[in-house]
């Protein structure tokens, strides 16, 4: 249980290294099931020291038999299997000798599954009244002669062969039909698993993404933390877009009118941009301005885990708001690096600035904590579209003229390209006109940006 403590866990592609990170992962789930699956050991070992001579044989059995019994939950660790082999997985570097690691997993998974139904049909042959270890003449068989014909048994129900062990009691009768229900699905998948396998192995031609991604790695002696990196960001990207179907995958859509897929696109992207109150000021005056944004000024960007998204004095390009992940910034000043900040999701936006600004350039740098994406948005095409609509021209200039006299009396030497939401949304929302202003500066606005 201490050494679980030191091994890494993956989270959103990256690999976490960190104790303390690492104890609240394990404490959230394996910890449990680990107490749990220990508890039986300390139990039996406690009873076997502890018992004493006036105890009768009979009652020490017992109790033991039915500790004993309880190390069942040890099948719980079986969860961990599945990990394992996928880092075994990992280490496989040609599809080949993958394909054959596959077929022997699956054959490895069914001696597994009939282990253990031969372990639960053995105890209920050991503890049952009339059962077929006595019935069958094998109780003054050794145990290990037991266990394998109780092995023998439970393949036997997976597959059309037989053996002359037959269920003498109701309990062993309801466990053999329940065996037999369950081996029916088990074994047809483990066919399928294993045919789809070989037909896999006769069209090596067509390999697959992933086997082509870590040929030209290892082809090119990219180094392997850098190809470690690479591959764990690519398994992200790619159960992602498992979960969620892609825009590309649907070719119908490419049909639709230019102002449904303005709305299409609104409705994928503009949700992001509610953290800020001026898109949400938009969005209720001028849903078609925000249709227009989506359909011609929102992109998207995604970055890796340590990934750099920009550096100090870069000039910045567009305004970004995280929708995934995690970063942090960074900021040198005066010789001296200011206090990190972490940027989250859904609630801060980033070098808003360039918006409202002539030129602006990062004061910190920005690096990706986590698999992290933006949506993004640059200064012209916002210009360009904004000033098309009378209520969002006069939305969007009343707000810049006060963010940038507000910004203005801000002391430039501590000035951040990070605008945490929920510190400054307020302020923020102080920049937008008032209502009836609006409806004013919409009947006067006859310049454009």
């Amino acid at each position: 249980m201490p050494m679980t403590n030191l091994v890494s866990f993956t989270k959103n592609g990256q690999a976490v290294k960190r104790p303390t990170l690492i104890l609240r992962n394990c404490l959230k789930f394996w910890f449990w099931i680990d107490v749990v699956v220990v508890i039986p050991d300390w139990a039996i070992t406690i009873a076997t020291f502890g018992a004493s001579d006036e105890v009768s044989g009979g009652d020490s059995v017992k109790l033991l038999r039915t500790l004993r019994l309880l190390r069942v939950v040890r099948i719980l660790r079986l969860l961990k299997f599945k990990q394992i082999l996928r880092n075994i997985d990992d280490l496989i570097a040609t599809e080949f000798t993958s394909i054959l690691a596959n077929i022997g997993k699956m054959i490895l998974y069914l001696l597994m599954v009939n282990h253990i139904i031969a372990c639960l049909w053995w105890v209920l042959g050991d503890t049952t009244g009339t059962n077929w270890v006595v019935e069958q003449g094998f109780d003054a068989s050794p145990v290990s002669y037991q266990y394998l014909t109780s092995f023998h048994w439970s393949i036997t129900q997976f597959t059309p062969a037989s053996m002359h062990v037959q269920p003498q009691n109701t309990v062993e009768r309801v466990f053999a039909i329940a065996v037999v229900v369950f081996g029916l699905v088990c074994f047809s998948y483990l066919v399928g698993s294993i045919t789809g396998s070989l037909s896999q192995l006769r069209s090596m031609a067509d390999t697959s993404q992933i086997w082509k991604m870590r040929r030209f790695l290892s082809q090119n002696n990219v180094p392997k933390d850098l190809a470690i990196r690479i591959e764990k960001y690519l398994d992200h990207k790619c159960a992602q877009l498992s979960e969620k179907m892609r825009r590309e995958s649907v070719p119908i859509l490419k049909f639709l009118s230019k102002e449904l897929d303005g709305e299409l696109q609104a409705s994928l992207t503009v949700p992001h941009f509610r953290v800020h109150p001026l898109f949400l000021r938009l969005e209720e005056k001028s849903s078609l301005t925000l249709h227009r944004l989506a359909l011609q000024a929102i992109g998207h960007g995604s970055y890796a885990a340590l990934d750099v998204v920009f550096v100090q004095d870069e000039k910045s390009t567009q305004m970004m708001i995280p929708i995934r992940g995690q970063c942090q910034y960074l900021s040198l000043r005066s010789g001296k690096f200011s206090p990190p900040e972490i940027v989250d999701s859904g609630e801060d936006w980033i070098a808003e600035q360039v918006l409202w600004l002539t030129h602006w350039r990062h004061k910190g740098t920005l690096s990706a904590v986590t698999a992290a994406e933006f949506v993004t948005m640059g200064p012209s095409k916002f210009a360009d579209i904004v000033c098309r609509n009378p209520s969002a021209f006069s939305q969007a200039a009343t707000y810049a003229h006060n963010f940038a006299e507000w910004f203005s009396m801000q002391d430039t030497n501590g000035a951040s390209d990070i605008f945490q939401g929920e510190d400054i949304s307020s302020l923020i929302q102080s920049f937008l006109p008032p209502e009836e202003a609006v409806r004013r500066l919409s009947k006067a606005s006859t310049i454009c940006w």
